[in-house]
C-alpha cells in the first residue's frame, strides 16, 4: 500500500523563512556589536528557532503499510497496525492503542470555525443516539479517502489533513490493509526522544552563556 505522510506546507515555508530572517538578525547584530552581543543574539535565535520548529517543521504523521510514525516536537512514536484500537479528534487526533496508551499526533490539528464545531457537535450526538462507534455515517465518511491513499501502490503522497480527516484515514488505511494483505503486522510500541530539539536547546543555552560571561 502506499505511504502518505501528513504535514503543514504552510508551516514549512514559514519556518524557512523565519530562518533566514533570525540569520540575518544574528549575523547584523554581530557585525555590528561584536563578539558578545553576538553570541546573546544567537541564543536568543537559535530559542526562537527551535520553537518554530518545534510547532511547525517537526509535527508529521507517516501512515504506511509498515506501521504508522508519529513524529511530534520532542519525541516519535512508532507502531504497528494491530496495535491501533481507535482514534479520537475532538480537540486533535489521538490514537488509541490496545493496551489503552493515547499517543497525540500533533500533525494533524483540529479545524477551526464555527461550521467545524457544529459538524463535530451533531457527529458526537449521532454517536451517542447509536451508542455504537461504526455508524453509517462512518462508513460513509471513509469512502470519502482519496483512493490513491489506499490503492496497491508504492507511492509516496504528501498532505495536510486536519484530525478529522487524518482519522478517517487511518481507520480506512487500516481497513484496506486488513482485507487485502496476508503479510503479519511487526507489531509493537517505540517511543524515542528526538535527538536535534535536544542539542539545538544545548547549543542556545551554551550561547546564551558564553555571551554573559
Amino acid at each position: 500500500m502506499p505511504t502518505v505522510v501528513i504535514r503543514s506546507l504552510p508551516g514549512r515555508v514559514g519556518t524557512l523563512l523565519t530562518g533566514a530572517g533570525t540569520a540575518w538578525a544574528v549575523i547584523t547584530v554581530w557585525l555590528a556589536d561584536g563578539t558578545r552581543n553576538g553570541l546573546q543574539a544567537l541564543g536568543c535565535g537559535l530559542f526562537l528557532m527551535l520553537a518554530v520548529w518545534c510547532l511547525w517543521w517537526a509535527p508529521q504523521l507517516t501512515v504506511a503499510d509498515a506501521g504508522i510514525t508519529v513524529r511530534n516536537a520532542w519525541r516519535t512514536h512508532l507502531f504497528g497496525w494491530d496495535e491501533m484500537d481507535s482514534c479520537r479528534t475532538r480537540w486533535g487526533l489521538e490514537i488509541i492503542t490496545g493496551s489503552g496508551h493515547t499517543v497525540k499526533a500533533s500533525a494533524a490539528q483540529r479545524a477551526g470555525g464555527l461550521s467545524t464545531s457544529f459538524r463535530r457537535r451533531q457527529e458526537l450526538r449521532e454517536q451517542e443516539l447509536l451508542g455504537t462507534r461504526r455508524t453509517e455515517h462512518d462508513a460513509r465518511v471513509r469512502r470519502e479517502v482519496p483512493e490513491e491513499y489506499l490503492g496497491e501502490s508504492d507511492s509516496v503522497f504528501r498532505a495536510h489533513l486536519d484530525a478529522d480527516a487524518a482519522g478517517e484515514l487511518l481507520l480506512a488505511y487500516k481497513e484496506r490493509r486488513e482485507a487485502t494483505s496476508a503479510r503479519p503486522d511487526a507489531g509493537g510500541i517505540s517511543s524515542r526522544w528526538n535527538p536535534l530539539p535536544v542539542c539545538v536547546a544545548i547549543a542556545a543555552a551554551a550561547a546564551l552563556l558564553a555571551g554573559v560571561l
